[in-house]
């Protein structure tokens, strides 16, 4: 029979077996939050974004930017309202002072746009167009 071992003694055992992490996964581990929360700031109007991310060294920033470039990505929407339009544009200057290659999101950028041009002309006029038929649908089941 085998030996009975604590939670503890186990635990240790699986740590040890994982082995020590580099110093890439602990800078990753502390800079990604830290730009997540810096794109957060920038995003509520708190913070100069640039300027946040000049403080940071070199091997530090790029995770900086990973963590920032991740919150302002996610933070693009279909533009709904008013409140999401003026996000959107925040997010894709946010993204332009984080982002090295320009034209490659600037490209990205045109097809955002694109997108969101055809969501508010072409998918306002088929939210019309199923709102009456389903109108229509209801009245002839009422009658």
């Amino acid at each position: 029979m085998g030996e009975i071992r604590s939670a503890r003694e186990i635990a240790l055992e699986k740590a040890d077996k994982m082995g020590k992490a580099t110093k890439e996964e602990l800078d990753k581990a502390r800079y990604v939050p830290e730009g997540e929360k810096l794109a957060s700031n920038y995003l509520k109007n708190e913070t100069n974004l640039s300027a946040e991310l000049a403080k940071y060294p070199d091997d530090a920033r790029k995770y900086v930017v990973s963590g920032a470039v991740d919150v302002l990505a996610r933070n693009l929407d279909l533009p709904r309202n008013d409140i999401i339009k003026k996000r959107n544009k925040s997010a894709m200057a946010g993204l332009k002072l984080a982002k090295q290659d320009k034209t490659k999101l600037e490209n990205v950028f045109t097809q955002v746009r694109r997108l969101f041009e055809h969501f508010e002309t072409q998918g306002e006029q088929q939210r019309k167009q199923t709102v009456e038929m389903m109108k229509r649908e209801f009245e002839g089941r009422l009658v």
